[in-house]
């Protein structure tokens, strides 16, 4: 090998370490700002962890460990957060919602109604009310048609989400049409499997 060819190579080996160096303390930095005294700091922080960790559960070793060192409630809360980000490793979107399908005569179509919401419910959070009638998701119509159902549309729509996408729902109330954004919770399912293996490795339920 050239001496320029080694050369060369040193010099991408300390841009590498370089790059490592830098990573490895913005994460620390992240953990710090996770129990700062302003808020803004701390959700900043929250949410920066939950997508650097998504889906990545090589990572609940040393997740578990920050948690388990704390004795910050507040930021046990937030750490929390980021644990179920990392073990869920492909998170759905949800409304929070119990539907049934109702023909509307003033559309000429079937729509959603809603009947009830499933606690803790995205949609009763963002202002959505029982009796709503759910006309489109993101502008996309959820009528009734030859393929779909309007609750399949919305199962398809709101799935493909994550858990805390935003997605604007345009609802009928009292016979007048509104746009409410809602951002999604993580899917009831999911939610149960989290908080089952969080109770089996030792802790609280929340």
């Amino acid at each position: 090998m050239s001496i320029k060819a080694v050369m060369s190579a040193h010099v991408v080996g300390r841009i590498f370490l370089f790059w490592v160096i830098v990573g490895s303390w913005a994460q620390a930095s992240l953990f710090e700002e996770i129990a700062s005294h302003e808020y803004e700091k701390r959700e900043e922080a929250t949410q920066k962890l939950i997508l650097q960790y998504r889906a990545k559960k090589e990572a609940l070793p040393l997740l578990l460990g920050k948690y388990r060192e704390s004795a910050d409630p507040e930021v046990k809360i937030r750490l929390k957060k980021v644990i179920k980000s990392a073990y869920i490793t492909a998170p759905k979107g949800f409304l929070g919602i119990m539907m049934t399908i109702q023909f509307d005569q003033e559309e000429k179509t079937t729509l959603v109604k809603i009947d009830l919401f499933i606690k803790p419910s995205a949609a009763e959070k963002a202002g959505m009310l029982k009796n709503d009638l759910i006309l489109a998701v993101d502008g996309k119509s959820i009528a009734g048609d030859e393929k779909q159902t309007p609750i399949n549309k919305i199962h398809e729509l709101v799935f493909s989400k994550q858990p805390g996408d935003k997605i604007l729902v345009t609802v009928k109330r009292s016979g007048k049409k509104q746009k409410i954004e809602v951002p999604l919770g993580l899917h009831r399912d999911q939610e149960l499997e989290f908080e089952s293996w969080w109770e089996k490795i030792g802790n609280k339920k929340s």
